[in-house]
């Protein structure tokens, strides 16, 4: 994906935005998004680089309103190739997909998180998909 011209215009359009970037290539094993996805709101968890092997599935497995997941296996990262964006310097150790019920969950599991494994970073994502 690297030579694609989706890549080429994603760092040509970077560099407006974004300051720094850390590419994560990761294999999600061909899981599919669970039923109901398309309503639900997806949340990812990212485990820094430096935390070592970090049991994310029981971490997922204590959060609110969680209708289903994904971890990834990562397969490659580092700085984005032919990118003028300069590389941050941060890499990841874990990473997974989470589906939850609604706000209020994400909202409840970024509490639970920064409480109980502050070492995780989530993120709410919307997803828009174009046909």
């Amino acid at each position: 994906s690297h030579g694609s011209p989706e890549m080429a215009a994603c760092n040509k359009d970077s560099l407006f935005f974004i300051g720094a970037v850390a590419r994560v290539i990761s294999d999600d094993g061909g899981a599919q998004a669970p039923a109901g996805s398309e309503t639900a709101i997806k949340q990812l968890l990212l485990v820094p680089g430096d935390r070592g092997v970090f049991a994310l599935p029981d971490v997922i497995a204590e959060l609110d309103g969680v209708l289903g997941s994904i971890s990834h296996t990562i397969l490659e990262q580092g700085a984005a190739p032919s990118s003028a964006v300069p590389f941050i310097g941060f890499g990841v150790s874990a990473l997974a997909e989470l589906w939850v019920r609604d706000d209020r969950s994400v909202v409840a599991n970024a509490a639970r998180l920064e409480r109980e494994a502050p070492e995780v970073a989530t993120f709410a994502v919307q997803v828009h998909r174009f046909f």
